[in-house]
């Protein structure tokens, strides 16, 4: 099967869409497109093809919908996946981030759809488990609320940029959510969210092709000053300093070898 596209792109991004709207013909632009009217469809495709991003458009119109993007979600865990809500929902938002949708954005946002997919494309390799910090997100003492938020923070940390966006998508306080990480005695989230950002930015740091200011927005920083800040709360450094103790650390192993 070869995709319709009019862009030198490598990357297959494969669209549900059972409306007909103008999401296509942009997303046709940037990337090698591949549009399915329905689940099944787009389940056959990704299990025949490699596909690097799914992007679902989902309206009011079709609130049957929600399930199966739960049950596709679980199937293709590693495929980055964004929804894009006909209008603006709260709830219906904060469910699909528990499920795992990397991005939910709304259609008076479509114009930053390419961007997002890009984004998203760019970052997946690279993404933190909490594990990775130390932290077990399905503790069995742990409260359905904290496993929740703790779920929350692993799929979404990068796009989140502050402890009130996780206190309003599970409806409680920003006091009433901190205590809940206190009481398990857990690093409170606005520092978990740090260390992972930090962390992602440490793994960015690798790509040659990446400077510093791509770095930084990857990573979920708001601009460079901000990651530089968080460098030092966590490494006691500057970035430009880590990267060069990477490097220098990559060019020791390279020469023992």
């Amino acid at each position: 099967m070869k995709p319709q596209t009019t862009t030198d792109s490598q990357w297959n991004v494969a669209l549900y869409s059972p409306e007909s709207n103008t999401l296509a013909e942009r997303l046709k632009y940037s990337f090698n497109l591949i549009e399915k009217k329905n689940f099944q469809s787009l389940s056959n495709l990704l299990r025949a093809e490699v596909v690097d991003s799914i992007v679902i458009y989902y309206s009011t119109q079709s609130e049957e919908l929600i399930s199966p993007i739960k049950i596709l979600k679980n199937s293709f865990m590693t495929v980055p996946t964004i929804v894009i809500l006909e209008e603006k929902n709260l709830e219906t938002a904060r469910l699909l981030g528990e499920w795992g949708i990397e991005k939910v954005i709304s259609i008076q946002d479509i114009d930053m759809v390419c961007k997002e997919v890009t984004y998203l494309i760019s970052q997946n390799n690279n993404s933190l488990t909490l594990a990775e910090i130390a932290i077990q997100k399905d503790h069995d003492s742990y409260s359905e609320l904290l496993k929740k938020c703790l779920h929350l923070i692993e799929n979404m940390y990068v796009s989140i940029m502050k402890v009130s966006t996780l206190s309003e998508m599970l409806d409680v306080s920003d006091s009433v959510l901190t205590r809940e990480f206190q009481r398990f005695q857990l690093l409170p989230p606005k520092k978990i969210l740090l260390i992972l950002k930090v962390k992602h930015a440490e793994k960015l740091m690798t790509n040659d092709g990446l400077n510093m200011n791509e770095v930084a927005k990857l990573s979920g920083f708001s601009n460079i000053k901000r990651m530089t800040e968080c460098f030092h709360r966590v490494f006691g450094h500057s970035p430009g300093s880590h990267k060069m103790s990477l490097n220098a650390r990559k060019l020791q192993h390279d020469l023992s070898l």
